[in-house]
């Protein structure tokens, strides 16, 4: 977070964290598009971070959890073999 200026302690860093964690809990759009940004900056704002770094924030972290989520879910495709479904006659 200190590459966008934000200058949190641990314990408010967690606090972050741990309320878009609850915030992903609400259903939503396919990959959570929207609400996880809303709850993210919403979250910052509680620590009065700017709405320009809390944008960034929200855009940065949700394509690094998109990025390694398909890529580790393509990886363990490939990798993974599970067992064939019996055919039908």
């Amino acid at each position: 977070m200190s590459v966008l200026g934000i200058d949190l302690n641990f314990a408010y860093t967690a606090a972050v964290h741990a309320l878009i964690t609850i915030g992903m809990m609400i259903p939503a759009a396919p990959a959570h598009i929207g609400s996880y940004h809303a709850i993210a900056i919403y979250a910052l704002s509680i620590f009065a971070i700017p709405a320009d770094q809390s944008i960034a924030f929200a855009l940065i972290s949700h394509l690094n959890l998109m990025v390694f989520g398909v890529a580790f879910g393509l990886i363990s495709l490939v990798f993974v073999r599970l067992p064939s479904l019996p055919k039908k006659s």
